[in-house]
């Protein structure tokens, strides 16, 4: 097999998950699981327009949470006019299965509970013995994304 198709196999085993995941999850309302759109309608791994939002993890939603931290940073969420996303409007992509979702959704929530970041930290890496904050432009936490 070739390693095209690996990834190929990975990518649509993924979609499957995530569609599986946005019509079964409590966290995932009706709304944001019915797309009126062709590219939503064609591609059940992707929430509906207007309800990208709910593609991050409940407690990182809302005002104070991933989408501010963004804001705040100047950091770009990733967007793809394949996925019909609204480059314009701030937040994330309604691509459920979208890496930078991923991480957010993993990272962002250990940012304030910093037992539970060093013990995900040490099972990559069992020398480290703490986590030390990152300080820019005035602000300090266990937690960074890339910005610009």
């Amino acid at each position: 097999m070739s390693h095209r198709g690996r990834v190929g196999d990975f990518d649509a085993a993924a979609k499957r998950d995530q569609q599986r995941f946005r019509d079964s999850s409590p966290t995932i309302g009706d709304r944001a699981r019915n797309a009126s759109d062709d590219s939503g309608m064609r591609n059940l791994h992707l929430l509906a327009l207007g309800c990208e939002e709910e593609n991050l993890y409940p407690v990182i939603r809302g005002i104070g949470g991933a989408v501010d931290f963004f804001r705040e940073r100047g950091i770009r969420w990733w967007k793809s006019p394949r996925s019909g996303d609204d480059t314009r409007r701030p937040g994330p992509t309604r691509n459920m299965t979208s890496s930078q979702v991923g991480c957010v959704n993993f990272l962002l929530p250990l940012a304030g509970i910093h037992a539970a970041l060093l013990s995900a930290v040490r099972s990559i890496d069992d020398d480290i013995c703490r986590i030390v904050d990152i300080r820019h432009e005035g602000r300090s936490t266990p937690v960074e994304f890339e910005w610009f």
